[in-house]
């Protein structure tokens, strides 16, 4: 028997979200059908060695596509749900952007809601375009401090921020005081019921001690004022949030605004700023889609061996407003942007827009701000941001390669197929690699796995403004049994 190990890595930030517990039935609720408008265009669009290579999540039969509204009726912040297949999902998201809305005949379309729909079935054995009909609706449970919001995604971000309010207020963290581990990640997972209560779920990661308190603390909020449906039916939404707590140290809520106004001092009147004033035009400028939760439009750049900017983006809503702001900034002067520090392998940011008292403005940073990943040992010469992602990423595979037992799923009588495996880990600041969780098919795997991880070497740790900082990840991987 040979045994082989495929591991597709994704980066990324935890951060709060909101996601239904249980499976939904899109060929009940939203018409799906392999001849309709949207699945002839997709066959059309997206070639079949990638519709063939998408692949299913773990016991998904099939694959569906979300997406929000912004001011402009555009849809933004697309997703895919197929695991490990991202030319197939970016495929798909530059597809779906140029495929009118109005085909779907939705009597509206509302920045409040999150719109989804099938997009793959099975057929046999094979995958098919099978979309949806009919979008399918979800509205977020909404508290009382969150009313005003005109945005699904800032409502969820809200929902999250004034629990977190609630435990940095009202917790008593002294019950961690004498915890074994100098650094807690306190990791709370709570739904919101069809009658609108908060319930801390099982899949909540505390000390044992701290428990009865986080239960405590969900509880004790408010009931919300609306509860969520998806299809007009109530669902009961998933919320997640992370706290750090250090042994001995009460945690406290930072407001990264005032930390990073007084880090880059961001201004209305420096010369980047008056250059965006000069150039964006105020129809631009109001449908940026901010709110007092997303408040600000970010760019992010990189710089190659010859100083010339590369790789820019923004967080911004509207296609139209990232396309505009980048043509302008390409103009800008490099010599002329006062950078904090320059280091190869950084990525820089500034602000660009910022929402406040109502209002959206330009407001850039007199000082360039940056942040550089964790490097894995042997990384350093990496050609760009990119590049060193990526030799992360293979460090990672060679380390698993080499120290992975590859004989363990035939030891333990692991049945044949792909068997997947979820890895969530913290590089600190320090660079060790830290609160390993691990979901896989067997105990035996998930101890490997941890084992393998706990071996990993000493990594250079992340930076935000020059200051190291705790990085989170998130690596899949699928083990192929044969």
């Amino acid at each position: 028997m040979k045994n082989y190990l495929l591991i597709f890595t994704i980066f990324s930030f935890f951060i709060g979200f909101s996601q239904t517990n249980s499976e939904f039935d899109y060929e009940k609720y939203s018409n799906p059908n392999p001849e309709n408008e949207l699945s002839l265009y997709f066959k059309n669009e997206i070639k079949k060695k990638l519709l063939r290579n998408a692949r299913f999540q773990t016991k998904k039969n099939n694959i569906t596509l979300s997406f929000f509204i912004n001011n402009e009726r555009k849809p933004y912040n697309i997703s895919v749900s197929s695991f490990g297949s991202s030319d197939f999902n970016k495929a798909v998201i530059s597809a779906f952007k140029e495929f009118p809305l109005d085909k779907f005949k939705s009597d509206s379309l509302d920045t409040r809601n999150k719109y989804s729909l099938q997009i793959v079935s099975k057929k046999g054995s094979k995958n098919i375009f099978n979309c949806s009909t009919k979008l399918v609706v979800e509205t977020p449970p909404v508290c009382e401090q969150c009313e005003d919001l005109k945005f699904y995604p800032d409502i969820k971000s809200c929902l999250n921020l004034e629990v977190r309010k609630l435990f940095y207020e009202k917790a008593d963290f002294r019950i961690l005081d004498n915890s074994t581990e100098e650094e807690t990640d306190l990791y709370i997972q709570f739904s919101v019921t069809k009658s609108g209560e908060l319930k801390m779920t099982k899949k909540t990661r505390v000390p044992f001690e701290f428990l009865s308190e986080a239960d405590k603390i969900i509880s004790s909020f408010p009931k919300v004022k609306t509860v969520s449906y998806k299809a007009d039916k109530k669902i009961e939404p998933l919320h997640s949030f992370t706290i750090t707590f250090k042994k001995g140290k009460t945690p406290k809520l930072i407001n990264k605004e005032v930390k990073y106004d007084s880090l880059f001092k961001r201004s209305s009147t420096n010369e980047l700023a008056l250059y965006f004033i000069d150039k964006l035009k105020n129809i631009d400028i109001n449908i940026a889609s901010l709110s007092s939760i997303k408040n600000q439009v970010n760019l992010y750049f990189e710089l190659d061996k010859k100083n010339k900017v590369i790789n820019v983006n923004t967080t911004s809503r509207s296609d139209f407003l990232d396309k505009k702001i980048i043509e302008i900034f390409n103009e800008y002067p490099v010599e002329k942007l006062n950078f904090k520090s320059k280091e190869p392998l950084k990525r820089y940011f500034l602000q660009i827009l910022k929402y406040k008292d109502d209002k959206v403005f330009v407001e850039t940073n007199s000082l360039i701000g940056s942040e550089k990943i964790p490097l894995f040992p042997g990384c350093e010469n990496s050609v760009n941001y990119e590049g060193a992602k990526k030799c992360f990423s293979r460090g990672v595979q060679m380390h698993f390669a080499k120290k992975f037992d590859i004989d363990l799923p035939k030891k333990i009588g692991l049945s044949k197929g792909r068997k997947r495996v979820f890895i969530a880990f913290k590089i600190n600041t320090k660079g060790k690699i830290v609160n390993i969780l691990v979901k896989a098919p067997h105990p035996r795997i998930k101890e490997e796995v941890i084992k393998v991880m706990k071996e990993m070497p000493k990594i250079e740790p992340g930076t935000q403004g020059g200051e190291p900082v705790n990085i989170k990840y998130s690596i899949p991987f699928t083990l192929i049994v044969e």
